[in-house]
């Protein structure tokens, strides 16, 4: 499976910090990122090249760099480093920083304002397949790969299949809950169905509830979104057919694309997130 975060990465991080960090600071730099020990460390025998790198082998230990959210608390991490190495002003310094940038990029890592983030503007959709993975929902796992594989490339699939996205997983959470729909179901009615079984309707969260206007009004705009994919389906998307001379497809870019699948996937997340905790 492949690995958000490389082991070259990995390793220049241990070096830098192995070399000029006291055990304090590297312990700080992690738990300050949400990173805990593994569980196994005190079993762990020393290693040769230090106490250093014993430590932050105990906190590698306890993540996944093939899971997006294990590896986005090791990037915090990364970012701790670099704006302390950015703040010295000798030479060594410098040049650890642009090594650790330089493997990061690698990985489609990229570093503005202070801040790492992945090269690809839908990775919102690696923190899905993490949550469809324990759900073990096939049919959206699937939806999700020919996302990803279609966002550059064919984004009036993309837009089709994000809408579709949307779909899926209203019908999964109603199956869930035992609650019927017709088979012509379209997405308003399988979203108010949906957010009446998780009890979010706007107008039923209660008047004493604090930020009420505030919730109403972001429950709304969830419905306008999934409702806009609908009719942007409908004018690029995939899904109907078109007449033999239809241009449609030349306006849309991938940016387009991403823009679609990353509002369809921030309204997915947010319902199977609400579903599970239920």
């Amino acid at each position: 499976m492949k690995e958000y975060i490389s082991s070259q990465a990995r390793r220049i991080l241990c070096d830098i910090l192995s070399k000029w960090s006291t055990l304090r600071k590297i312990n700080n730099y992690f738990t300050d990122a949400n990173i805990q020990l593994a569980d196994d460390f005190e079993e762990l025998p020393p290693l040769a090249s230090g106490q250093r790198m014993h430590l932050i082998e105990g906190f590698y230990r306890s993540l996944n760099f093939s899971k997006w959210n294990d590896s986005k608390k090791i990037l915090k991490v990364y970012e701790y480093v670099l704006f302390d190495l950015q703040s010295e002003i000798n030479q060594s310094d410098e040049k650890d920083f642009n090594r650790i940038l330089s493997l990061l990029k690698r990985d489609g890592i990229l570093y503005n304002g202070g801040i790492l983030h992945h090269e690809t503007s839908h990775m919102e959709l690696n923190d899905l397949k993490e949550m469809v993975e324990v759900l073990d929902v096939d049919h959206l796992a699937e939806q999700i790969a020919r996302i990803e594989k279609s966002v550059e490339d064919d984004p009036c699939l993309a837009i089709g299949t994000a809408k579709e996205l949307v779909e899926t997983c209203c019908k999964t959470i109603l199956n869930d809950r035992n609650i019927l729909y017709t088979k012509n179901a379209d997405i308003p009615d399988l979203l108010k169905m949906t957010f009446a079984s998780l009890k979010i309707l706007p107008e039923e969260i209660p008047d004493s509830s604090k930020g009420v206007d505030s919730i109403r009004r972001i429950l709304r705009s969830l419905t306008t979104i999934a409702n806009g994919l609908a009719e942007l389906r409908g004018l690029y998307g995939t899904g109907h057919g078109k007449e033999g001379n239809w241009k449609g497809a030349k306006g849309i870019k991938s940016r387009h694309a991403k823009l679609a699948v990353g509002a369809a996937t921030t309204l997915v997340v947010f319902l199977l997130e609400t579903h599970k905790q239920q």
